[in-house]
């Protein structure tokens, strides 16, 4: 247990917060331009994966390259 919590320590968490930053952006935009054609299925599908490549990041970071 501690040794993922000091694994957790050493992630650069600048670079995690500027990608979560720039996904959150992408789904705005997105979203925002779903508004006026009423159909909310690209956005649907890009939250899916972008949920999909967070959880990705996260558990890959943790295994030593």
């Amino acid at each position: 247990m501690t040794s993922i919590i000091l694994r957790a320590k050493k992630l650069d968490w600048m670079l995690i917060a500027a990608s979560l930053g720039l996904s959150a952006i992408g789904l705005l935009s997105i979203y925002s331009s779903s508004i006026q054609r009423q159909d909310f299925s690209f956005f649907y599908r890009q939250a899916i994966f972008v949920s999909a490549g967070v959880f990705l990041m996260l558990i890959l970071s943790f295994f030593d390259w």
